[in-house]
């Protein structure tokens, strides 16, 4: 299915702010080998996840640029990869307490305190040997990798568990030597087979711990939770992110996984390709926005929607390939290639949008997207306390709703003020705000309630007005309507109507969805089907840009 919400955020927490004012955030030379892709992090973070290729796993250690083989899992059977962390077991399964909460966790309790029995190893191999030893002996040792090979025991809750484990069993058993407890650290990532075996301890400090499927680099497959990916995966906790988790892969095949996600596998061809070079053109642009925590972009609309092998399409696939290496530039560089769903007839200039102006995003006709479009024409219905209640929410205590109306819209048809009043203030929306406020699926809007009356004024224009607060000629003479009352008015037709005196509802009849700017999928469509190539569809769009 296709995003049909694509890039609603503000363009203020887009990559490249700085472009607002006319120039670039950057220009990549040229088109990156790979990409990193974050599938769980910060609100979506995960505190375990389940990993599992056909011919198995590779497991090592990525720093800087190189990756550095630890291990081979030579099975077909998943492993769990979860942080180091206070767990408490009920009917086999953990689950991740805070020990310094006052409610009592109830089970059989793990924590990340553990003891190192002797002293380092040479490598991956000696360290298995050792702790199978003592697993013989009953000591549930496993190997850790901390930049040195270890042999590590156990997972107690506290120091004095794991002081007492050591003199009430494990020096007991395994004799005089060197122990010591190991206390807590932020960094530790724990692999796990399926009979809930400790395959690797994982203790890097600078280094992030990086799994990759066995076989051809080009076409080897992982599952991650169920789902499929290409390429590999890196595990890394990093402070307020729980544990974070990033799809390595190469960037034509990060595309594979973005392209039917956005826009489908339809019959129309060049819309499929336009949008394989759309999406290119903005990942490479976008790369790094998200630097902080580890990857380059996120899997969702806030960046492009990334659905991994399982949402690969062959014709999507195709157009990708066909399209390799081209990329929408503007004055000889990437270009900010937004687009959205659908623009109910004509797309925006960024500047009414977002606040920045760029001389490629700016507002054309899109005659070739159908009327009948699924995206096209679209209403929302609010009660008056429904639109209370979610300004309200939105940080702005207007009090009871009284009146919503557009002051200004855009030359393409958008508003671009609107103003909001209640009985206690009034607020005036600019641009998106609004839009976003209330989740509306575009701009291009017009509101219309159970108190609109159309009148006529002198010069025989017709006005609509609601009857709250003004002036009427009645039976009994002149008075000022008031907001808890009805009228009745008598028509030019002579027909009675009656109205409330302010709105209780409201309805917003619009067209199209998405922000409007950049190119419109549903009007790319329309374009391939009438027989435009995607160059010509891409060019079209973002004007005076070229495709090369």
């Amino acid at each position: 299915m296709r995003s049909i919400l694509k890039k609603i955020i503000p363009f203020a927490a887009a990559v490249c702010i700085a472009a607002l004012s006319g120039g670039y955030c950057h220009a990549a030379p040229a088109i990156p080998e790979e990409v990193r892709i974050g599938l769980f992090f910060q609100g979506t973070q995960a505190g375990s996840v389940t990993i599992g290729a056909e011919n198995g796993l590779k497991i090592g250690a990525y720093n800087d640029g190189s990756f550095k083989m630890l291990c081979e899992y030579n099975s077909n059977e998943k492993i769990t990869v979860r942080k180091d962390a206070y767990y408490v077991s009920s009917n086999g399964d953990l689950k991740e307490y805070d020990p310094d909460s006052s409610q009592a966790a109830s089970g059989e309790k793990t924590g990340p305190f553990h003891v190192q029995v002797g002293e380092d190893c040479e490598d991956y191999a000696e360290a298995v040997r050792q702790a199978e030893m003592m697993k013989q002996k009953g000591i549930p040792a496993y190997p850790v990798y901390s930049g040195k090979w270890q042999v590590w025991v156990g997972f107690y809750s506290d120091s004095k568990t794991a002081r007492s484990a050591i003199t009430v069993g494990i020096s007991a058993i395994l004799g005089q030597g060197s122990y010591s407890v190991i206390e807590p650290a932020s960094n530790r990532i724990i692999l796990t087979d399926s009979g809930k075996n400790t395959v690797l301890m994982f203790n890097g400090s600078t280094e992030k711990l990086r799994i990759d499927p066995m076989g051809n680099d080009n076409e080897a497959l992982f599952s991650l939770n169920g789902k499929r990916y290409r390429g590999g995966l890196e595990a890394v906790r990093l402070a307020g992110s729980d544990m974070t988790i990033i799809n390595v892969v190469p960037f034509e095949q990060y595309l594979y996984g973005v392209v039917p996600c956005e826009i489908g596998a339809y019959p129309a061809k060049e819309a499929i390709k336009a949008q394989a070079v759309a999406a290119r053109t903005y990942a490479m642009v976008s790369m790094g926005q998200h630097g902080k925590l580890g990857f380059d972009l996120c899997a969702t609309q806030h960046c492009q929607v990334y659905g991994g092998a399982d949402k690969e399409a062959a014709a999507c696939t195709n157009a990708v390939n066909e399209t390799k290496g081209k990329i929408v530039t503007y004055d000889g560089r990437p270009a900010q290639t937004l687009y959205f769903a659908s623009s109910g007839g004509r797309t925006e200039d960024s500047e009414n949008v977002w606040g920045g102006s760029f001389p490629y995003l700016k507002s054309v006709e899109d005659k070739y997207e159908l009327t009948n479009s699924a995206n096209y024409y679209w209403t929302k219905s609010y009660s008056n306390s429904e639109l209370s209640n979610i300004i309200k929410s939105k940080g702005r205590d207007l009090g009871s709703i009284t009146g919503v109306s557009v002051l200004q819209y855009t030359a393409a048809g958008r508003a671009l003020e609107v103003q909001v009043e209640g009985t206690n203030d009034k607020y005036i929306y600019i641009r998106e705000a609004f839009k976003s406020a209330l989740g509306l699926k575009s701009g291009m809007f017009t509101i219309s309630t159970d108190a609109d009356i159309s009148a006529r004024k002198s010069d025989n224009a017709t006005i609509k007005l609601q009857a709250a607060g003004k002036k009427a000629v009645s039976s009994s003479g002149i008075k000022t309507v008031g907001t808890n009352t009805k009228v009745t008015v008598m028509g030019a037709d002579g027909v009675k109507k009656t109205f409330a005196a302010y709105p209780t509802g409201y309805v917003f009849t619009g067209k199209g969805w998405g922000h409007g700017v950049g190119m419109s999928q549903e009007g790319a469509m329309g374009m391939a089907e009438a027989g435009f190539t995607y160059d010509q569809i891409l060019e079209y769009y973002y004007t005076g840009a070229k495709v090369e």
